[in-house]
């Protein structure tokens, strides 16, 4: 475990023990595989100055033969030694912000918009604009979108709040996400070891 300034918990990773993540991530050219990519939409946001801030930082991009590839840059060591974040401050922050949001603490000086805009202050960004509780609640899970991005919690943000079908199907015509999909599929291991599970509906 490391502790740092932002990080709270860590788990590290060594020459002999790579982080698998950033070797997924990382373009063939700085030594990694390229099997995940952040779209166009998403590179455009991060790169907006009134949305990403200081957070562009978290892409990078290489031009070959006239080809921009955009890559995720949260972990950046070449021997992927990169510990991977477990507990932030600034997840710390949003988690707070959303809870008093839906005490309808909205206050900007010791509520929900106070949390918020300390992660907006630290990304290099102006103060939340919304001014009620849906609102607050929306821009705090806009704020998780990019602060946490390459992190694995969009789908998770989205599916305990129960708006990944209005999110995600209004992001892209082509995606389709039904009630099921909420949960994951209890394995069928599991289910074979012990006959009083009951798989989850839909699978």
């Amino acid at each position: 475990m490391i502790a740092t300034q932002e990080s709270i918990f860590e788990l590290q990773f060594s020459l002999q023990n790579p982080n698998s993540t950033r070797l997924q991530m990382a373009h063939s050219s700085n030594g990694g595989q390229y099997r995940y990519a952040p779209n166009d939409r998403f590179v455009q946001l991060l790169n907006n100055p009134a949305i990403g801030g200081g957070r562009s930082a978290l892409i990078g991009s290489i031009t070959q033969s006239g080809i921009t590839n955009w890559y995720g840059n949260l972990y950046y060591r070449k021997d992927a030694s990169d510990p991977a974040y477990i507990l932030r401050i600034a997840e710390m922050y949003l988690i707070r912000a959303e809870a008093k949001a839906q005490l309808n603490n909205l206050s900007a000086t010791d509520g929900a918009l106070f949390d918020l805009n300390q992660v907006r202050d630290r990304a290099g960004l102006a103060a939340a604009a919304a001014t009620t509780q849906t609102e607050v609640l929306r821009a705090i899970e806009e704020e998780r979108r990019y602060e946490f991005a390459f992190e694995a919690h969009r789908w998770y943000d989205l599916a305990r709040t129960g708006r990944a079908k209005v999110v995600l199907e209004a992001l892209d015509a082509n995606v389709k996400v039904d009630d099921h999909e909420y949960l994951f599929p209890i394995p069928v291991t599991q289910i074979q070891l012990d006959p009083n599970l009951e798989q989850n509906p839909g699978y």
